[in-house]
């Protein structure tokens, strides 16, 4: 019995350890960067338009040429917007 209430006292000790920096480390600020937030926005806002138009293109809501031409569209976009991340 005294064997168990060692091994116990030694398995919550070891949990506390562990669990200290998790449990009660300061957090840490968010930077906010205006101009990647709106980027990263508007590319979010691209990725759901095309994922939609695929989806109504797949149950007949749109037809082929026009899915071709909004899915050209959006890729343009999101190329540009992507390239000009890699440029800032």
């Amino acid at each position: 019995m005294v064997i168990f209430g060692v091994a116990l006292v030694i398995f919550v000790a070891v949990g506390v350890l562990l669990a200290w920096p998790l449990v009660f480390r300061p957090p840490e600020p968010l930077q906010d960067n205006g101009a990647n937030h709106a980027m990263f926005n508007e590319r979010d806002a691209l990725l759901d338009a095309l994922s939609e138009l695929e989806q109504d293109f797949r149950v007949g809501k749109v037809s082929q040429a026009d899915y071709q031409q909004q899915k050209t569209q959006y890729e343009r976009q999101y190329v540009r917007l992507t390239a000009a991340k890699a440029k800032a």
